[in-house]
């Protein structure tokens, strides 16, 4: 069976505590269905293309932001979370050259960056017509090093508005399943049977909330049983 053929390397845990990538092949780029385009535009989002067009409907259904790379476009067999150095200029998917502040978060091929880590991607690696493979990026990243990079570089971006606000360690891997989901139903595709998932081993889970059902329905003014309220959080 294929495999990812991809590694992922972090730098460092606190820039990007949760990095995860699927590959999905047999990739046909055309149009996305009617429904999601008119949900789409409902929202005031472009409707492009169902590779693209599938990222930007889970990041609006779910709230985790995604990036689709074109595989065939990426170099080496190394993904790399790590931060800029001096003199690094990019061209972003806007076809804009920009100069990137040393000390921004980038994603790297073996040639160099390919994303502006949670802002947007780069013209080098970008999903066009001809994509048939894509690597499927979902993560979790610092909201101090993302407001910086889309501030400083003026690029607000759905991914940015998101990320800068904190993301969802759970959704990371849950909302790349129902991207993938997406891309076979709309897209053909094949999804590869492996996957990367690096993340900070020294995390820990965040403490069970406790729920005191008589302050529920005393704050409610209503009587919902144990059983209820169970369900109804589920």
């Amino acid at each position: 069976s294929e495999n990812l053929g991809m590694k992922v390397k972090v730098d460092d845990w606190a820039d990007c505590p949760r990095y995860m990538a699927y590959g999905a092949t047999g990739v046909k780029v055309g149009p996305s269905p009617r429904w999601m385009q008119n949900r789409l535009r409902a929202v005031g989002s472009r409707p492009i293309s169902n590779a693209v067009d599938i990222t930007n409907y889970v990041l609006l259904e779910l709230g985790q932001p995604m990036h689709a790379f074109d595989r065939g476009r990426l170099t080496g067999g190394t993904i790399t979370v790590r931060r800029a150095g001096e003199g690094t200029t990019v061209v972003t998917l806007d076809d804009v050259e920009r100069k990137v502040e040393p000390g921004t978060l980038l994603i790297c091929d073996e040639q160099g960056p390919v994303a502006l880590a949670g802002v947007m991607g780069l013209a080098n690696s970008e999903v066009g017509p001809d994509t048939t493979e894509i690597l499927l990026e979902s993560a979790f990243f610092d909201p101090m090093l993302v407001r910086r990079a889309s501030r400083g570089m003026g690029l607000i971006s759905e991914s940015s508005y998101r990320f800068e606000r904190g993301a969802d360690w759970d959704m990371v891997e849950r909302a790349a399943c129902r991207a993938l989901h997406l891309f076979q139903e709309l897209a053909g595709a094949r999804v590869v049977p492996d996957w990367a998932d690096r993340h900070d081993p020294d995390r820990r889970a965040p403490a069970a909330i406790p729920l005191r059902l008589w302050q529920l329905n005393r704050v409610l003014g209503i009587g919902i049983s144990t059983d209820e309220a169970a369900q109804l959080l589920q």
